[in-house]
This record gives structure tokens, C-alpha cells and sequence, in this order.
């Protein structure tokens, strides 16, 4: 972030980085912490780093661009995992079938 930010802003990258674990630490206080509520803290802050590299694209930031597209990359390999095997079945993406040799009696 201070790539992106630049020197000094020490306060603002600490902002983005605990706007997740604020989030989490109230909704634990509250009584309804669990394992989703971790992840929609981390999601928040996921988004806080995505706005920032999308503004830093906005500024025209020389790697802006390489961190975007390896962001959605991720995104989509990770939507990828979520898909059903069978509608990739057709594009032979799916997981391939476990060949097994059988060894020749003559051996």
C-alpha cells in the first residue's frame, strides 16, 4: 500500500488494513462471531485493497494494471473451483479420470 499511497502515510495504511478487524472485533463483542463473519470481515478488507489499487488505476499507477489483472485472475480460478464438473465436462476442464495399469500376467 505504500507503493501506492506513497511515503508517509503510514495512518492511512493502517486505516485500510484494521477496517476488517474493527469490523470482526464489534460483531465478536456483540455475540455473533463464527466462521462467516471472519470471512465478510476479510472480504471488507479485501475490498478496501481493491478500491485502493482501482484508485491508484485511476492515478495511473505503472502497476496498478499487473495487480488488477492478477486479482481478478485469482477471482476467477477461485470461480472456477466453484463450478460444477459437469458443466465443464463439454471444454474438458474438469478433472481428468484416474488411469489405472494393470500389470501383464507374463511379468
Amino acid at each position: 500500500m505504500a507503493e501506492v499511497l506513497g511515503p508517509g502515510r503510514r495512518r492511512a495504511f493502517w486505516l485500510l488494513r484494521s477496517i476488517g478487524l474493527v469490523a470482526y472485533l464489534l460483531i465478536a463483542a456483540s455475540g455473533n462471531a463464527g466462521i462467516a463473519t471472519m470471512l465478510a470481515c476479510e472480504a471488507l478488507t479485501m475490498v478496501s485493497v481493491l478500491v485502493l489499487w482501482v484508485w491508484a488505476a485511476h492515478r495511473h499507477h505503472p502497476l496498478a494494471r499487473p495487480v488488477l489483472v492478477a486479482i481478478v485472475v485469482s477471482i476467477a480460478a477461485a470461480g472456477m473451483k466453484a463450478v460444477n464438473p459437469e458443466l465443464l465436462r463439454p471444454v474438458a476442464l474438469g478433472p481428468r479420470p484416474r488411469i489405472t495399469w494393470r500389470r501383464s500376467p507374463a511379468w
